[in-house]
């Protein structure tokens, strides 16, 4: 597994995050994503996924995984503002995701 590295995740409609050889996945979000889906890492494990846009139009992930469990019961909303970055931590068991709520709108610019 590449800990320190940050996988890139091509922006699509329908987007898979593939957790096997990382534990860090960056997105920069174009529009909409319908679906997010995951691959199993090997093992338990925490995650971390960044999500940004620069457009300056809302962007709203619809649908996480089934096996994602959110504070609550209700996903964690992202809606990206201009130049924002958000961060959610995912804790992996084995068998489901826990997400936590996000660090959200981090000012990307510097």
């Amino acid at each position: 597994m590449r800990v320190n590295h940050i996988q890139e995740i091509p922006y699509s409609t329908n987007i898979t995050v593939d957790w096997t050889g990382h534990n860090k996945a960056r997105l920069t979000l174009e529009g909409d994503v319908y679906t997010l889906s995951f691959v199993d890492p090997p093992h338990p494990r925490t995650l971390l996924l960044q999500i940004s846009h620069r457009d300056g139009i809302i962007r709203t992930i619809h649908s996480y995984p089934t096996s994602v469990r959110w504070p609550g019961g209700a996903p964690a909303k992202i809606e990206h503002m201009w130049d924002n970055v958000d961060i959610i931590v995912f804790y992996f068991d084995g068998k489901n995701y826990f997400g936590g709520l996000p660090l959200m709108a981090f000012d990307d610019q510097l």
